[in-house]
């Protein structure tokens, strides 16, 4: 997905996100992972996938709790558990999301919201999250030190004579950056907001 495009004189950069947060640094109590492979582990305090599953009717009081299934094979990807392994060798069944019953008031909607942070757990996973770099142009004229002195010693040292032996070239500054953004299906959300700080900074708004 990474591309660079120009708009209104300046350019957008889409770069992969390299220093993005874990889903598991946002702290929501209200719906989480948690998982023991070790190939790929989530920890939560106070929630041991090992003791959800040996006391599940405890948790059962105030979270829905779902089986999550890790197909771990040159990466790692995640799914509800329907029953069947995606793959005999690769794939287990070592974690649970946790989906509070205060927040999410019947199974089917715990279910949803468990769908959607798996998907953006494979997001992570992935590294399908992205950023914006917005840059400006700075055009630099440059000539050598030789056509300089001839210019002076000949009296014709003008901007308009100037112009005409220079070099012309285009350095980018970085004005602004965003980053986080998740997926490709977030591609026109990143590229709105990116335009919309453009239009700022032009004062077109």
């Amino acid at each position: 997905m990474e591309q660079d495009i120009f708009y209104k004189g300046y350019k957008i950069k889409i770069r992969q996100d390299e220093d993005c947060e874990s889903p598991n640094d946002w702290e929501d109590e209200n719906l989480f992972l948690v998982y023991d492979h070790r190939q790929f582990t989530v920890k939560r305090k106070g929630f041991e996938p090992q003791d959800i599953y040996e006391n599940s009717l405890t948790y059962e009081k105030n979270y829905w709790v779902l089986p999550v299934e890790a197909y771990i094979h040159s990466g790692v990807s995640l799914s509800l558990f329907s029953g069947t392994k995606q793959c005999r060798w690769d794939s287990s069944v070592s974690g649970y999301i946790l989906a509070s019953k205060e927040e999410f008031k019947d199974l089917e909607t715990a279910k949803t919201a468990t769908e959607g942070l798996i998907k953006t757990w494979n997001q992570y996973l992935s590294g399908e999250i992205y950023g914006f770099i917005i840059e400006k142009p700075n055009t630099i004229y440059s000539i050598s030190k030789e056509e300089f002195d001839t210019l002076c010693i000949t009296g014709t040292f003008s901007s308009e004579a100037f112009l005409q032996v220079a070099e012309e070239d285009t350095d980018w500054e970085e004005v602004d950056s965003c980053w986080g953004y998740y997926g490709e299906s977030e591609e026109s959300e990143l590229l709105d907001e990116a335009r919309m700080v453009i239009d700022n900074l032009v004062g077109d708004v």
